[in-house]
């Protein structure tokens, strides 16, 4: 089985999904953790290996975000969590245990930028960057979520090169778009609709 972000109709638009690291940014209340979950979901479906790694979020948090896409067993999959306080040795330590996994979902960058590490002069801003581009290397696939924030615009070109594709989640009083910023591949649709209902993103 091919990789798939367990979106019904989503494959088929995007003409498929890229193995390797994919970037989804995102604005609030697009929907960018339930597509990442999907995502998971869809991996574990298919019997592969896999990992949510989560900065600084609750444990409460992550079970109840995972029974949103009908997850009722943490189990089933490898919860990694970690503090923003200290990135690097927390991305140092995830470098050495992801490589095991099909399918990584790393939500979110966020809280790794609120350090001065996002100033592309500062020394720490090209280790934490690297250490990352490592991680991406070593799996089959990885979903990134990032909020969209030009502010942090040059952390995310400075590892471009390393993403396999990167989408953009927005929402606004029309409604929820998917436009696709990189794909290895020409896609069908370049912005995607989508809505989200009780049983999850519906295009």
């Amino acid at each position: 089985m091919g990789l798939t972000t367990g979106i019904k109709g989503l494959d088929r638009l995007l003409e498929g999904y890229p193995e390797g690291p994919v970037l989804v940014e995102y604005e609030h209340g697009s929907g960018a953790t339930l597509l990442g979950l999907t995502y998971l979901k869809a991996g574990l479906s298919a019997g592969e290996k896999v990992a949510l790694i989560a900065v600084d979020v609750p444990e409460k948090a992550l079970f109840k975000k995972l029974l949103t896409v009908g997850v009722q067993d943490a189990s089933t999959l490898d919860i990694k969590r970690i503090s923003s306080s200290s990135p690097l040795k927390a991305i140092s330590l995830l470098g050495k245990q992801v490589k095991a996994f099909d399918r990584v979902l790393f939500d979110s960058l966020d809280p790794l930028l609120l350090f001065e590490q996002h100033d592309k002069y500062s020394p720490k801003f090209g280790v934490l960057a690297n250490k990352l581009k490592k991680i991406m290397l070593k799996n089959r696939s990885m979903m990134f979520l990032a909020s969209f924030n030009p502010e942090n615009m040059e952390f995310y070109e400075f590892l471009e090169e390393a993403f396999s594709g990167v989408l953009r989640l927005s929402s606004s009083s029309e409604g929820r778009r998917m436009s696709v910023i990189k794909w290895p591949w020409q896609p069908r649709a370049t912005v995607i609709a989508y809505h989200i209902t009780r049983e999850g993103i519906k295009l």
